[in-house]
């Protein structure tokens, strides 16, 4: 056989399989949906949290976004919202953390800098420019 080449095993074709169908597979050998394993390996790197963590800061929060208060539509989740000052905005401490936000309100935090001063500005803005109903 040339280098760099190899032949595929029975094993190695049914893991990627799985792979192509999303499926992941967990030390126990249970198969997970990847989302699922995505989400928990993610949660725990970033934010430090388990999906037991997670659902239970949801619940606090009654499962609504902290800001719009609407809840996540079907396969969306909510992200914690955190300080990106703080460790350089890639990595998370439970000091960080504010609260569970839509995609939406946390994209809006993030384009506005987190600055108050411009969410007041914005207020102002869209309250002179609201539309008369009367």
């Amino acid at each position: 056989m040339p280098t760099g080449v190899y032949k595929r095993t029975d094993k190695h074709n049914a893991a990627i399989s799985k792979a192509r169908k999303g499926v992941a597979t967990n030390p126990t050998g249970i198969l997970i949906p990847k989302s699922v394993s995505r989400r928990k390996s993610s949660l725990k790197y970033r934010y430090g949290k388990s999906i037991s963590e997670y659902q239970h800061d949801l619940d606090t929060q009654n499962g609504i976004c902290a800001i719009c208060w609407r809840a996540p539509k079907d396969g969306e989740y909510l992200a914690y919202d955190h300080d990106h000052l703080c460790h350089g905005g890639e990595k998370s401490c439970s000091d960080c953390l504010r609260g569970l936000l839509c995609r939406k309100c946390n994209t809006v935090l993030g384009l506005l800098d987190d600055n108050v001063v411009y969410f007041e500005r914005a207020i102002e803005y869209l309250k002179l420019h609201a539309r008369k109903t009367e």
